[in-house]
């Protein structure tokens, strides 16, 4: 949450003109070796959760009830995972549109 809240500054702040210093491989670096591989784990994790709950024999309601607050600490760390790749293209893109493309493209389709 706090990643994100720093890249939607940044973000805000490269729209009235401001740099926010990042080369395309410090992008990249923090895209793909940081942001991108947390999402990964989170889909992982959220994959093994809902599997042994599907494989569950005796499945009762409060079961179903814990695996919902499980998967929504996922699906919240999933949101701002999200948001902070978001900012961090939108930020990149201001200055360096083809930088963002090709980021996007290289990093982020593969795993969505």
């Amino acid at each position: 949450e706090a990643l994100r809240d720093i890249l939607q500054a940044c973000f805000e702040s490269s729209q009235k003109g401001h740099s926010i210093n990042l080369s395309y491989h410090q992008a990249k670096e923090l895209l793909s070796n940081k942001l991108l591989i947390c999402v990964n784990e989170c889909l992982k994790r959220r994959f093994v959760k809902s599997k042994e709950f599907e494989e569950s024999d005796e499945l009762e309601d409060d079961d179903m009830e814990r695996l919902e607050e499980e998967l929504e600490e996922e699906e919240e760390l999933m949101t701002n995972l999200v948001d902070c790749i978001g900012y961090l293209l939108k930020a990149q893109s201001i200055h360096h549109q083809n930088h963002m493309i090709e980021l996007f493209d290289q990093c982020v389709i593969p795993i969505f």
